[in-house]
C-alpha cells in the first residue's frame, strides 16, 4: 500500500558491481518511467520513503541497473535490499500518466454487480490493443476481464477497488462462477460509473 502521493513501481532484488548500482525489477511497463524522472523514493520496511536522485540507469537481463548520487559502493548499496521504489505521482509528466494508473490498479479488489468479491487486479495488459485485467481469485484461479466500460462499472483508485459486471458466460469460463465471495476485504462500493483517483 502507497502513502498519499507516492505509487510503488518496482523493487530492489539485488546489487550489481562494486560501484554499487542497484538491480530492480520493475512492475508492469514501469521500466519507461525511469527516463522521464530525475529521482527516485527507497521504501524499507517501517520507514517513510527516502528520496533519491538518479545516475546512470542501464538495461539488464532482470530489470534495470540504477545508480544513485547517494550510493558509494557495494556496501552501501546494500541497505537497500529489498526496498520499493517510489515515485511521486506529481514527477511523473502528463505523457507518462497512463503508466502510472496501470500502476495504481495492481492489487485493487474487484467486485461484481451482485456484491460478490472476484479477487485482486494481478496485471494490466495492452498488448493486444485493448486493456485487458488479469484477476486472481481467492480459490487461485486467473480470470481474464477486458477493461471497457461495458464491463468495468467503476474504478476507485484511492480505494484501491473496481466494479465490474462481466460478460455473460465470461466467469464460467473460467470456472470462477462459483469461486466469487460475498465478503472480500473492502465493502463494495456504491457504482457510479465513473473513475475516481
Amino acid at each position: 500500500m502507497s502513502e498519499k502521493g507516492f505509487v510503488p513501481v518496482g523493487k530492489v532484488i539485488k546489487v550489481h558491481g562494486l560501484k554499487g548500482e542497484l538491480c530492480i525489477t520493475w512492475y508492469a511497463d514501469s521500466p519507461f518511467l525511469i527516463a522521464q524522472l530525475s529521482r527516485i523514493y527507497l521504501k524499507t520496511e517501517g520507514r517513510h520513503p527516502r528520496q533519491q536522485v538518479l545516475g546512470q540507469v542501464r538495461s539488464h537481463s532482470k530489470g534495470l541497473l540504477v545508480s544513485l548520487e547517494s550510493v558509494q559502493g557495494r556496501d552501501q548499496a546494500r541497505q537497500w535490499l529489498g526496498a520499493e521504489v517510489w515515485v511521486r505521482r506529481r514527477d511523473v509528466p502528463d505523457s507518462a500518466a497512463h503508466l502510472l494508473r496501470d500502476l495504481e490498479l495492481l492489487g485493487s479488489a474487484v467486485y461484481l454487480q451482485s456484491g460478490g468479491y472476484l479477487g485482486r487486479i494481478e496485471s494490466v495488459d495492452h498488448r493486444t490493443g485493448q486493456e485487458m485485467w488479469t484477476i486472481a481469485t481467492p480459490a487461485g484461479r486467473e480470470v481474464l476481464l477486458p477493461a471497457v466500460p461495458e464491463f468495468v462499472r467503476e474504478i476507485d483508485v484511492h480505494r484501491a477497488l473496481a466494479y465490474v459486471c462481466p460478460p455473460p458466460g465470461l466467469l464460467e469460463l473460467y470456472d470462477a462462477q462459483d469461486q466469487t465471495e460475498e465478503n472480500g476485504p473492502e465493502p463494495p462500493p456504491e457504482p457510479s460509473g465513473r473513475e475516481k483517483r
